[in-house]
């Protein structure tokens, strides 16, 4: 096992009293000196005692000049990783088989405090030309989130509320709260009913 302190050490004789005798301590020697001791603390080949403990530090570092800036790199990975995870986007809906007539889809309860960024209709078959709202309701009042009702006027295709009606439409009312309460309302607006509706809300918690 390499001890590079015995190994790096300068050779030297001690003095037998004589003036001229043994190694000087001049510059040259305590420079060798000093260079064995760089050498063997600041190596990355030590593998046991003090040297052995260095290796482990200078490896921890993970290639940053110290480990203050390791750890600094840490909490900024982990920072990112809050960051990204805070921020969740979800989409939540209904899907109604053979509709009949005007009808209102079961509640959906919000399950967190979130931002509204889209709302996209499906109608599936036949030529009805119902419209849809969704509807949130907190406490005892209720509100609308599209500015007005939703034609579904295409059929086999998803359609985003702002862009139907010739993309008249806006969506309002997009701050939602944990506990609100949202419902599908459809009414018939003429025609044999579809197939199928789905509608999709997208929630964002950022």
């Amino acid at each position: 096992m390499p001890r590079l302190i015995e190994d790096n050490w300068p050779t030297y004789e001690d003095s037998l009293g004589d003036p001229g005798s043994g190694t000087a301590v001049d510059a040259q020697l305590l420079d060798e000196i000093l260079d064995a001791l760089v050498d063997s603390f600041y190596s990355q080949t030590q593998t046991d005692g003090i040297p052995g403990i260095i290796n482990e530090v200078v490896e921890g570092r993970g290639g940053e000049a110290s480990l203050d800036a390791r750890f600094d790199a840490i909490e900024d990975d982990i920072a990112a990783i809050q960051a990204s995870s805070a921020d969740t986007t979800v989409a939540a809906g209904w899907t109604i088989s053979g509709p009949s007539g005007s009808m209102v889809a079961p509640f959906f309860r919000v399950p967190f405090s979130c931002t509204v960024l889209a709302i996209y209709g499906y109608r599936k078959g036949d030529s009805a030309l119902n419209t849809i709202q969704v509807v949130r309701r907190r406490g005892g009042s209720e509100v609308d989130l599209i500015s007005a009702d939703m034609t579904m006027s295409i059929s086999d295709a998803y359609i985003d509320a702002t862009s139907a009606a010739g993309g008249s439409n806006t969506l309002q009312n997009i701050s939602l709260q944990e506990g609100d309460i949202l419902r599908l309302e459809v009414a018939n607006g003429g025609g044999a009913d579809p197939d199928a509706y789905a509608v999709s809300v997208v929630l964002s918690s950022s």
